[in-house]
């Protein structure tokens, strides 16, 4: 809360929040965010499960930070501030399946 003052006195406020298709509802649900090679998009059923998505609380915490993100567009909006949620799509790292494991 200590930053909003230096936000809104600031000409040209612009913070970035960074995203990811993994986290949005609509994409998973129609599973066309694309998943990395031998991570069941619809696991057998039955419970337990031998292992849990590993996707899982990384998509979890990314979409509570995009509800965060739209939440403070709405609050400094009359401020003049401008918020940006940019979506890097897959970059080379082993959770996007770029690098070997």
């Amino acid at each position: 809360m200590t930053f909003i003052p230096l936000l809104l006195a600031s000409s040209s406020a612009s913070p970035i929040f960074i995203t990811s298709g993994i986290s949005s509802p609509t994409e998973m649900r129609d599973g066309s965010f694309p998943l990395r090679k031998g991570i069941a998009m619809y696991p057998v059923a039955g419970w337990p499960k031998t292992r849990q998505p590993p996707t899982l609380m990384y998509r979890t915490n990314k979409a509570e930070m995009n509800m965060m993100a739209l939440d403070w567009t709405r609050i400094l909006k009359e401020g003049g501030a401008k918020l940006f949620v940019v979506s890097p799509v897959c970059l080379a790292t082993s959770l996007g399946g770029s690098l070997e494991m």
